[in-house]
């Protein structure tokens, strides 16, 4: 396919074209975003990272975290509705753990890449 020209840029559109093919879908990508909003507040970072010592009860992440048990308990009912924390019931106790390993990934690549920018 010949190339487009203008007085600023000549378009590949075979490059073009190729790439556009495997482009993830619009709505993974929207998906995608969502996920990020979510995992964008530190407190939520601190609560995913002190859950990846194993499973913690709202009031030790409180602790953990050093603020009040209500605020923990609405970061922990965001991280279960992205789906990547789970919970279940040991007497009068709810205890929290990572629902997927791959969050740990995620949160070393994170940790990686966030310290070549401090």
């Amino acid at each position: 396919m010949p190339e487009e020209k203008n007085d600023f840029l000549v378009v590949d559109h075979d490059r073009v074209n190729k790439i556009k093919e495997s482009l993830v879908p619009e709505n993974l990508i929207v998906a995608m975003s969502e996920n990020f909003r979510v995992l964008s507040d530190p407190t939520r970072i601190r609560i995913l990272l002190a859950l990846e010592n194993g499973e913690l009860c709202v009031c030790d992440i409180a602790a953990l975290i050093n603020l009040p048990q209500p605020s923990v308990s609405h970061h922990l009912k965001a991280l279960r509705q992205l789906g990547i924390i789970k919970f279940k019931k040991s007497g009068k106790m709810t205890l929290y753990s990572l629902k997927d390993i791959r969050i740990s990934g995620l949160l070393a690549v994170a940790r990686d890449f966030s310290r070549n920018h401090v």
